[in-house]
């Protein structure tokens, strides 16, 4: 999520950390790992070139993927914690629930659930696609979580296993 668009570099929510900084650094984690199992990736390289916002969804739907996750961090105030994963079709929610339940497993953060949510990145799909939220930048105790290398490679591994849940399931 986020990077460069139509209008320029959206850096996401900014709170102890920047959204956009985290966004990428676990979406190559993410990558590596999955292609490491022999997967083929296409990751939108948000950090180099432009994407107009409301393109993304065509611009993926032309790879014709089995699976899409859009990254990203919540900010809210400094108390708001958590983990959550956004769907819009009943096909993509047993995905979003895996992301939420393994990612805020891991992080130890609470979980905010799966929810019917409609998106940008998630109504427009013939696949299973979900936006998740890492987490909260606004919130001292998770941002830095979001921002250690550890954590990051941590949450890698969750999306990576919800991945593989839901392709085993479903």
């Amino acid at each position: 999520g986020h990077g460069y668009t139509e209008k320029g570099w959206d850096p996401g929510a900014v709170g102890y950390v920047t959204e956009r900084d985290i966004n990428e650094k676990v979406a190559k984690l993410v990558e590596s790992k999955l292609t490491a199992q022999g997967a083929t990736v296409i990751r939108l390289k948000t950090e180099s070139t432009t994407y107009p916002t409301y393109s993304r969804p065509d611009v993926v739907r032309q790879y014709k993927p089995d699976i899409f996750i859009s990254i990203h961090c919540n900010s809210a105030s400094a108390d708001a914690r958590g983990t959550e994963a956004f769907y819009f079709y009943p096909y993509s929610q047993p995905l979003a629930k895996y992301l939420s339940n393994n990612i805020s497993g891991y992080l130890s953060n609470p979980n905010r659930g799966n929810k019917y949510n409609e998106f940008l990145v998630t109504t427009q799909q013939e696949f299973p696609s979900s936006l998740v939220e890492l987490g909260f930048v606004s919130n001292h105790d998770e941002a830095m979580k979001l921002a250690n290398a550890n954590y990051q490679d941590g949450i890698a591994d969750s999306i990576v296993k919800s991945i593989s849940q839901y392709l085993a399931n479903n």
